[in-house]
């Protein structure tokens, strides 16, 4: 059944993007975008209402609709002013879920955030679940706000259960599109990070946090969720994983854009320098993955600062850099891979987009295309790609060397997949022609032995005769 959909904070970076998201579904017949300013977008399905969330007749614009999603909030500069802060974060929300029990609305999803857990040092080694405590903090309002507005609309829940109340707390999370700042700082030619110790750090990406909630408003969902990828970074380990140098901001910078700040200058709040990186903070999403099927695209930090970056091969190992590299530098020069008659006759027929992301010490995420019978490689990760395979470096050259059967790296669980079942096979071809090569006979087959025990030399492997499993 098609639906009406409320967005508060529609012009605000991830507004945006949901409801870009809106707008394509076949289930949303209208889209009411709420924001003191205009969202950058017409449609013939989106109303546009200009209204500050604390505003009485916010009900008013919420009547007829089947589901709000509330995403209005201060993140940056709410410490030059306390109070208006508060009074859009907190009374604003208070406002939202007055106006939605009013209104008779049967569905609300907000954006709340990991940091409503609290940054405290005790989380060391701990992934929160969505039922830790929400401590917040005393020092920094934007966690402090967020705990009290996700408890206030847990007790909503518990008060009207017919109103399905989704609570979703993203990680910290970046994008083009979210946070074009941070965006550019990773494309630098070095990055530059604030002074701290090396606590590790959640980055989603901006698509995958989208996803979340369009999937918690289209399936009715119910309860809070943690939205995160897995594998956090430390902020000092960023630079290694992108491939570029990295400097720490001088504490004396720090000060001095502190006081900068106070004075009007700059719009990045200084506390966003500091807090998230002081204390530990991770959280499990296993719960959103479980009862939702949330399939993040780029499941590790890593992934994610790669992909802004656009260096997505950075961090790899010389091995896969010559393995993967030179079949992206194959196909860049011939157009596709070369294939046997035979080889393409059996892959005729199929199209689609395997990704494989490579984890461990040397991360790295590649993508092979089929095309009727036509093989290409590339770097980098396809976000629309049909499957995704990941497994650790050590995984690939394991099999490669013959030491772990492919089929049995599947089953323990050592390579893991999600999308079209059919697709997960190319992995295995891959692995199977690269022992062929290394069985190649003659003098014809000199360049294909010579290159495989390269690559496995490369990956420190021996090279002993090939299973025959």
């Amino acid at each position: 059944m098609a639906r009406t959909v409320a967005v508060t904070g529609a012009a605000g970076n991830l507004g945006r993007l949901i409801v870009e998201r809106l707008l394509a579904s076949e289930s949303v017949e209208r889209v009411i975008a709420l924001d003191r300013r205009p969202p950058p977008r017409e449609d013939v399905r989106l109303s546009l209402v200009s209204l500050d969330v604390r505003d009485p007749a916010l009900v008013r614009h919420f009547e007829g609709v089947d589901a709000v999603l509330h995403l209005a909030f201060i993140v940056e500069r709410g410490s030059r002013d306390a109070v208006l802060a508060e009074a859009v974060n907190v009374g604003g929300t208070r406002n939202v879920a007055h106006a939605v029990v009013a209104a008779g609305v049967r569905q609300l999803v907000f954006a709340s955030s990991v940091a409503s857990y609290g940054f405290r040092p005790e989380n060391e080694g701990v992934a929160l679940t969505e039922d830790a405590p929400l401590h917040g903090g005393e020092g920094f309002y934007y966690p402090r706000h967020k705990a009290m507005t996700d408890r206030m609309l847990g007790d909503l829940a518990d008060e009207h259960p017919t109103i399905a109340v989704a609570r979703l707390r993203p990680s910290l999370f970046l994008g083009p599109r979210t946070d074009p700042a941070r965006t550019a700082s990773l494309r630098a030619p070095v990055l530059a990070i604030p002074p701290g110790p090396p606590v590790p750090l959640q980055i989603t990406h901006e698509e995958d946090v989208a996803d979340a909630f369009v999937l918690a408003l289209e399936q009715d969902a119910r309860g809070a969720f943690n939205v995160a990828a897995n594998e956090p970074l430390p902020l000092a380990a960023i630079g290694r994983a992108v491939g570029k140098p990295t400097v720490r901001i001088p504490s004396a910078a720090i000060r001095a854009y502190e006081l900068a700040y106070a004075r009007g200058l700059g719009d990045i709040d200084p506390a966003w320098l500091t807090a998230p990186s002081a204390d530990h903070l991770i959280v499990s999403s296993e719960k959103i993955r479980r009862e939702l099927g949330w399939a993040p695209r780029f499941d590790s930090a890593g992934a994610v600062v790669r992909a802004i970056a656009r260096r997505p091969a950075a961090a790899s190992s010389r091995a896969t850099r010559l393995l993967f590299g030179s079949a992206v530098a194959t196909t860049r020069l011939l157009g596709k891979i070369p294939v046997s008659a035979r080889e393409r006759a059996e892959l005729r027929g199929i199209r689609g987009v395997l990704n494989v992301a490579l984890t461990g010490d040397h991360p790295s995420e590649w993508r092979v295309i089929l095309d009727d019978g036509d093989v290409r490689f590339a770097s980098g990760l396809d976000p629309a790609a049909h499957g995704t395979v990941t497994l650790k470096e050590s995984t690939l050259y394991d099999m490669l060397s013959g030491k772990v059967p492919f089929m049995r790296a599947q089953m323990t669980g050592r390579v893991r997949y999600r999308g079209d079942g059919n697709l997960v096979i190319i992995l295995g071809a891959i692995v199977e022609q690269f022992r062929q090569a290394r069985r190649a006979k003659g003098l014809a087959g000199i360049g294909h032995r010579n290159f495989t025990r390269f690559v496995l030399a490369q990956a420190g492997r021996s090279d002993p005769p090939p299973s025959a499993s």
